[in-house]
C-alpha cells in the first residue's frame, strides 16, 4: 500500500510540474504558445527539389494554342495556329523563378487534386486549360475550362507571369 502511495505522490508530482510548464508557455494568455515550446521541432520543412521538375501549361483557345513548357533551366513557348502554322520561343529560366514556379504547384497540392477533370469541355466556350506536372516522382495531367478549381487558377495565375513579363 505505501509503494502505491509513493508512485501515485510521484505522478501526481510529475503532472503538476508538467501543468507549471504549458502554463509558463502560455504567456499568460490561456494560450499554449507553440513558438517558445521545446517539445515542438524547429525543423523547417524541406525546400522543393527542382532535380525533375518539368511543368507543361497549355492553353487551347479558338485562334490558337499556347503551350509553355518548364524545364531545368529553358522554358519553350510553343504557340500553333489553326493553320498548321507554329512558332516557337526559346529563352533561359532562372533556378528562383522554377523554383517559384514548383513551390506554387506544390503549396496548391496539384499532384492530390481530387479530379483529372474539371468540367465540360465545348471548343465554342473559350480556352480550356491542360496542365501537366511531373515532380518528386509524381505525375499529374488536370484538365479544366469553365470550372478550373482556385488551386488550378493560382497556378495560372503564376504561369501568367511568363506569358505577359512585367
Amino acid at each position: 500500500m505505501e509503494k502505491t502511495a509513493l508512485i501515485l505522490i510521484a505522478f501526481l508530482g510529475m503532472a503538476l510540474l508538467f501543468g507549471c510548464a504549458q502554463q509558463q508557455q502560455s504567456n499568460g494568455t490561456g494560450k499554449y504558445d507553440e513558438a517558445s515550446s521545446p517539445y515542438v521541432s524547429k525543423i523547417e520543412p524541406p525546400k522543393i527539389r527542382l532535380d525533375g521538375f518539368e511543368f507543361e501549361f497549355t492553353s487551347v483557345g479558338k485562334a490558337s494554342t499556347l503551350t509553355l513548357l518548364f524545364q531545368k533551366d529553358n522554358l519553350t513557348k510553343i504557340t500553333k495556329m489553326p493553320d498548321n502554322v507554329q512558332e516557337l520561343d526559346s529563352q533561359p529560366i532562372s533556378q528562383q523563378q522554377l523554383a517559384d514556379l514548383a513551390q506554387t504547384v506544390s503549396d496548391n497540392k496539384f499532384f492530390t487534386l481530387p479530379q483529372d477533370e474539371y468540367g465540360e469541355f465545348d471548343s465554342t466556350d473559350g480556352p480550356a486549360l491542360v496542365l501537366l506536372g511531373k515532380m518528386n516522382g509524381q505525375k499529374k495531367l488536370v484538365s479544366c475550362q469553365k470550372d478550373c478549381p482556385p488551386e488550378v487558377d493560382n497556378i495560372t495565375q503564376k504561369v501568367q507571369q511568363f506569358i505577359e513579363p512585367q
